[in-house]
């Protein structure tokens, strides 16, 4: 099996290519020591200037996809001052119509079906990684405007899921 960082794409191990499960994903040295210290200190400014050092849009959450953290270039993508996303829903967070809904984020029936909420919690259990996960444009708020898709990326970092958003052209 050959592994890939899931943030820069460096190749990890060429393992063996097994054809069943040829690559899998994880996080290269590099790019967890650009993204987190040894102490990552998660309150407010501190943890904001921490994600600002990551030049992707990246949301910290906890396995109940509450927001712990978010730098500017999420925010910004979701339309969100970083300011005021600590302890969202990861649904308000992407402006999702059914987090506002009585039960809120993860209570309505569609949420079983939330590529957010799922790869954020198969991520957290099993600490696999999720690469470029498409959101369909009914999926909440993921989609983004002008023939544009979202797509996210999950890796467990201790207790928590760092979350990238990424944009991709509509195929």
């Amino acid at each position: 099996m050959k592994y890939v960082c899931a943030w820069c794409g460096r190749v990890l191990n060429a393992g063996d290519n097994a054809p069943s499960r040829p690559i899998s994903h994880g996080m290269c040295r590099d790019c967890m020591s650009a993204m987190l210290p040894e102490e990552l200190e998660a309150e407010g400014q501190a943890l904001r200037d921490l994600l600002d050092r990551i030049a992707a849009p990246v949301m910290l959450v906890d396995a109940n996809s509450v927001v712990l953290g978010t730098n500017r270039q999420a925010a910004q993508a979701l339309g969100h001052d970083p300011s005021t996303m600590r302890g969202m829903s990861s649904g308000d967070a992407i402006h999702c119509p059914h987090a506002r809904l009585p039960g809120g984020c993860g209570e309505q029936g569609v949420c079983t079906d939330c590529v957010l909420r799922n790869s954020v919690r198969h991520t957290h259990e099993t600490g696999d990684a999720i690469v470029h996960a498409a959101t369909p444009h009914s999926d909440g708020g993921m989609a983004a405007p002008n023939g544009v898709t979202r797509a996210i990326s999950t890796e467990k970092l201790g207790r928590v899921v760092l979350v990238r958003v990424d944009e991709t052209a509509d195929v």
